[in-house]
């Protein structure tokens, strides 16, 4: 079964009212003596980057609770008060997108399996599933935008795939070695838990992007979010220049 053009442009049309009256619903709902703001936001960016410093905002906000959601949790999406996802987005519509960050795209490992500063021998990680929009560069298309293709014997095909998350915790455990984006590989090669095998790394046209609806524009706690957001960058990673110290960065893929 399928939807008609004339039942295509009533589901459209009707979609924004019926997610006006779902979030009215929902803040109605809500505690009116704590302010609640809920985040959506990409999980390995939250694993790797935000929940490590979601303390700080708690501290500084006192009276706001956050609540952090998968963005591949699709049913609770409709709730959502402010969004932090991968891609490439304008300022149209009902949305307000600023970017976040600029990304290398580098591999990184547990300093154990690259100790010789070669791809050779390893086991490259995949990531399996990843949506298409992501435009994230799988082995093949890094090792040739790199020039690593066809060094060292590495089969760019070969490995282990998995999905999401689990790449970074692979790569922890010394399964092998994984391509992340740099915001996300910050804090693990800072404290020494990753190593980057060989220097080459992609920089990328995407990057990490904050989302708001322009009805939760003038909301204080989601301003207040947003602030702390946009300086935690700034003074970790550097909201538009990375740490691209021993790196070859070549052109966007």
């Amino acid at each position: 079964m399928r939807l008609t053009l004339a039942g295509k442009n009533l589901r459209d049309n009707l979609y924004p009212a019926f997610t006006m009256i779902n979030n009215a619903v929902v803040r109605t709902r809500r505690n009116p003596r704590r302010k609640r703001i809920v985040v959506v936001v990409a999980p390995v960016f939250a694993k790797c980057w935000l929940i490590p410093r979601i303390g700080s905002f708690r501290r500084q906000s006192g009276d706001v609770d956050v609540v952090l959601v998968d963005r591949f949790i699709e049913s609770t999406v409709g709730d959502a008060d402010i969004y932090v996802d991968w891609g490439s987005f304008d300022s149209e519509g009902e949305v307000v997108a600023e970017r976040l960050t600029r990304e290398m795209i580098l591999p990184v490992c547990a300093p154990s399996v690259c100790q010789d500063r070669t791809l050779a021998g390893a086991t490259l990680l995949h990531r399996h599933s990843f949506p298409h929009r992501y435009d994230f560069p799988d082995w093949p298309t890094f090792l040739a935008g790199t020039g690593l293709e066809g060094r060292d014997g590495i089969d760019p095909h070969a490995g282990i795939s998995l999905s999401g998350g689990l790449v970074m915790d692979a790569a922890r455990d010394g399964i092998g070695i994984a391509l992340t984006p740099s915001t996300v590989a910050h804090d693990d090669l800072a404290s020494g838990r990753l190593v980057r095998p060989v220097d080459e790394a992609l920089s990328s046209e995407f990057g990490y992007w904050l989302l708001t609806p322009r009805t939760m524009a003038d909301v204080s706690q989601i301003n207040d979010f947003r602030a702390w957001l946009l300086d935690e960058i700034d003074r970790s990673v550097g909201r538009f220049v990375q740490d691209s110290a021993h790196a070859v960065v070549k052109p966007a893929y």
